[in-house]
């Protein structure tokens, strides 16, 4: 079994800094985007589609250039930074920067929605430009919470975008595929989903995730216990 630093997500502050995307995440409540020092053109190349920028899960940014040294998040004392959103009370899924959205996992403590009520796993996108809400997924809790679906984790799924689709792991252990655009009602809009409790036996613990291992798929993870696989 294979433990991860448990304690390290009890912080009340985190701060991520992603690049050459330059996003910051501060948890719990907002997502941060800092102000270049230099106008970059927009590209591909400028993009930040997946957990580790790309497959290689390579943290090290050999593209990214003029980027700020200097920041502050305070409230009144903000120095670099271009835009900030309000997320749930808990993020950490993401955040991912692709074909100009930031997309990032949270719960529903602050809901977008007033009629989306309760406890819910969140994806929201957002304007990379302006910081603008464009969309959110929300997905129900599983039964027996405490034990299947932890309280208030949220999505800590990173999403993967891939041109116009977007891929993350649901707190309901669903792979989801999604259409970047979202709706005009602000609502996503999911082309495919796959059960991996019904379809592969899968089992839920924790926090849902997606990553990979040279010997299997890695589903599900449990931050206190171990790292379960698919069967």
């Amino acid at each position: 079994m294979m433990r991860c630093c448990p304690g390290l997500f009890g912080w009340s502050a985190v701060f991520l800094l992603l690049l050459p995307a330059a996003v910051f995440f501060h948890s719990p409540a907002t997502v941060i985007v800092p102000a270049a020092e230099k106008p970059a053109p927009a590209s591909a190349g400028h993009d930040w589609p997946m957990f580790g920028g790309t497959p290689q899960r390579n943290m090290v940014n050999l593209t990214a250039k003029s980027v700020p040294t200097e920041w502050s998040v305070k409230e009144g004392k903000r120095k670099n930074i271009k835009w900030v959103a309000e997320l749930g009370n808990l993020s950490y899924g993401g955040p991912i920067v692709a074909g100009g959205k930031v997309l990032v996992g949270t719960n529903n403590r602050k809901p977008r929605d007033p009629n989306v009520k309760g406890d819910k796993g969140v994806v929201m996108c957002f304007r990379e430009s302006d910081g603008q809400f464009l969309w959110q997924a929300v997905h129900d809790k599983l039964p027996n919470p405490s034990e299947n679906d932890y309280p208030e984790q949220g999505i800590a799924s990173a999403p993967a975008v891939d041109g116009n689709r977007v891929y993350y792991v649901s707190n309901r252990c669903e792979l989801i595929c999604a259409d970047t655009e979202g709706s005009a009602d602000k609502k996503v809009n999911i082309l495919w989903r796959l059960d991996m409790i019904k379809e592969l036996g899968s089992t839920p613990a924790t926090w849902q995730t997606a990553r990979q291992s040279s010997s299997a798929t890695w589903s599900t993870w449990s931050p206190a216990t171990a790292w379960t696989h698919l069967p």
